[in-house]
């Protein structure tokens, strides 16, 4: 039977996963390449990008020789939000003139929205030249009830959105029978799962391409 892949393609960490007849595994990659020194939080260069491009792509290839997947879903980044300032009332304060306060919120700038493309690009350029049939797929798409149903927008309680949607990655893993270690790798295995499941339902994700390998 074909063997799935899963990108979750982040600047951190990017999160992979494999599914298929027999093999179910999953982990992530933290780029070993440090920042130059003087790089601003959320922005790039050329010759940092290259860097990290040219071990991208070399890591991803080998990937790719160790796993032969017969298709392979890479999560589509994000448009890019920079910081805003927010306003707030700080109910601890007993100081007059200290109730109000500003705090920045967001985070993810065009810069690395920019670079996460490229990478995401270097992906489906591997890909290509081994002829494995590839798609970009939306957040939204994958986590939504159409794909995993494992939520897609997180309740207005929940402070960190990024820990709720892993958390709730790996819930589905484990129901699955797989435990990841890391949310980001079972973001990579949802990813995985999601194009499993589309491809092998009545005409597939593509057509003419049978779910057996």
């Amino acid at each position: 039977m074909a063997v799935y892949g899963g990108l979750d393609i982040s600047k951190a960490a990017t999160g992979w996963g494999v599914v298929g007849t027999g093999i179910q595994e999953a982990g992530a990659w933290r780029c070993p390449i440090p920042a130059p020194f003087n790089l601003k939080n959320g922005d790039v260069d050329a010759r940092y990008a290259g860097e990290v491009g040219d071990w991208y792509q070399q890591r991803f290839a080998s990937w790719v020789s160790t796993y032969r997947p017969d298709f392979v879903a890479i999560e589509k980044p994000n448009p890019g939000m920079g910081k805003r300032t927010k306003t707030t009332v700080d109910t601890s304060s007993k100081w007059a003139g200290q109730a109000i306060k500003k705090e920045e919120v967001g985070g993810t700038t065009f810069a690395t929205t920019h670079f996460l493309n490229g990478l995401a690009l270097l992906a489906a350029l591997v890909c290509t030249s081994r002829n494995i049939p590839t798609i970009y797929v939306n957040t939204s798409t994958w986590r939504g009830q159409k794909g995993l149903g494992i939520g897609v927008v997180p309740p207005k309680s929940v402070k960190d959105k990024s820990a709720w949607h892993k958390k709730n990655a790996k819930t589905y893993a484990k129901a699955c029978g797989f435990e990841a270690k890391s949310g980001d790798a079972a973001e990579g295995f949802c990813l995985a799962t999601y194009l499993r499941n589309q491809h092998e339902q009545p005409g597939g994700l593509f057509p003419g391409l049978p779910a057996a390998g």
